[in-house]
């Protein structure tokens, strides 16, 4: 067997494994070749300050560089040739704690907005939200909020949090 036949066995068996730790918590894969995006956010790490209060409405973003649990989101860009885009919640989406218990303090969303107003809350039972009625390109933004209000001096137990939350980007039928 000659060198190069050795090395290119050698790179299609490390490569893969290689992408694999390269991959991030929000991984964009495609879901159609006409549809330029599908979303799956997963294990998205959250952190609870013992001494924060979360009043009603207020908005969750996940800060790294803040290490602060204020609000997750993350912008997203849909592009497509063919028609218009839904999105569609594939999996129960659950805060869980250190010890995969289920957080039941807060009751959160999935919001998924447009520059122009599009879009709106995602249903939790599998119903699709029209993103795009027809063909083209737009920037979105995904986000994690509630809107239940904390009673005053009541906390939300410290820690760090998780959750995995997937989202499918689907053509509109014709």
């Amino acid at each position: 067997m000659s060198r190069e036949t050795l090395a290119m066995k050698m790179f299609k068996l490390v490569a893969p494994l290689w992408a694999m730790t390269l991959t991030p918590a929000f991984a964009m894969s495609a879901v159609n070749h006409d549809v330029k995006v599908s979303a799956t956010v997963t294990a998205a790490e959250f952190r609870v300050d013992p001494i924060g209060h979360w009043p009603e409405r207020t908005r969750l973003t996940y800060m790294p560089e803040a290490d602060d649990f204020r609000e997750y989101s993350r912008d997203l860009d849909i592009r497509s040739t063919v028609g218009g885009v839904q999105v569609r919640q594939t999996g129960n989406f659950r805060l869980v704690d250190e010890n995969n218990q289920v957080n039941e303090e807060l009751d959160m969303f999935v919001a998924v907005s447009g520059p122009r107003g599009e879009g709106g809350l995602v249903p939790d039972d599998g119903t699709p939200l029209v993103l795009m009625e027809e063909s083209g390109w737009a920037d979105f933004n995904v986000a994690l909020w509630t809107e239940r209000a904390i009673p005053t001096g009541q906390r939300l137990t410290p820690g760090s949090y998780s959750a995995d939350l997937n989202l499918l980007f689907e053509v509109l039928a014709p």
